[in-house]
């Protein structure tokens, strides 16, 4: 699972952990729950779970995400809510921000990882606001 930033127009592919320049809320495939993850240029996403109000692989589950970077900053602000619990966080990420001189694009994605056909359904609803807040 993948909802949030990266520097490709074309579909993200492998781990979302293993994707650079990205910040998102996500889950790779051993993972339980979801994570908030960044990752700058190298290695792999620093991914920090949040919690098992937050299920990676559970039906019917609705979230709100929230990102925001100033122009020129040296942080992300996110907020995630589960609409489905009630449950939410937030947070600052300072580390493993994207570089900063290059282009971000919204994805969202889903896989099941399995080499079977197997339905994944996922839906957006929301509002993207960029400018100087």
């Amino acid at each position: 699972a993948f909802i949030g930033w990266v520097d490709t127009t074309a579909a993200i592919t492998g781990e979302p952990s293993s994707n650079v320049n990205t910040v998102y809320v996500g889950c790779d495939e051993a993972d339980t729950n979801l994570a908030i993850c960044s990752n700058d240029g190298a290695g792999a996403a620093a991914c920090a779970t949040l919690g098992a109000s937050f299920p990676c692989k559970t039906d019917n589950v609705f979230l709100d995400v929230w990102f925001y970077a100033p122009p020129n900053g040296s942080y992300i602000n996110w907020y995630v809510e589960n609409l489905s619990t009630p449950a939410s966080a937030a947070g600052q990420l300072t580390t493993e921000l994207p570089v900063n001189t290059v282009q971000l694009n919204w994805q969202m994605g889903l896989n099941t990882g399995a080499t079977t056909t197997t339905a994944v359904r996922a839906g957006f609803l929301g509002t993207c606001a960029i400018g100087n807040l």
